[in-house]
């Protein structure tokens, strides 16, 4: 996984370059977008579903090693 931060957003990019999440904060709330790299969702394949499964854990356990209460409380 490639983490990138630019103006307080924090960019991952899968290690497979199927998916891409962006968490930033907007006031006391912290948003994270999953986009699919290779074209709309409806066109991905299986496999680009396993990974992206792969890659939300991945992505969640830097949030929260960073601080982001994963759970919404």
């Amino acid at each position: 996984m490639i983490i990138e931060i630019v103006n307080g957003t924090v960019k991952y990019v899968s290690s497979t370059g199927d998916w891409v999440a962006e968490m930033s904060a907007e006031g006391s709330t912290i948003c994270v977008s999953f986009l699919s790299n290779t074209g709309t969702p409806e066109m991905s394949s299986g496999a680009n579903y396993d990974n992206l499964v792969t890659f939300i854990g991945e992505v969640k356990a830097d949030a929260i090693s960073r601080g982001v209460n994963w759970s919404g409380n």
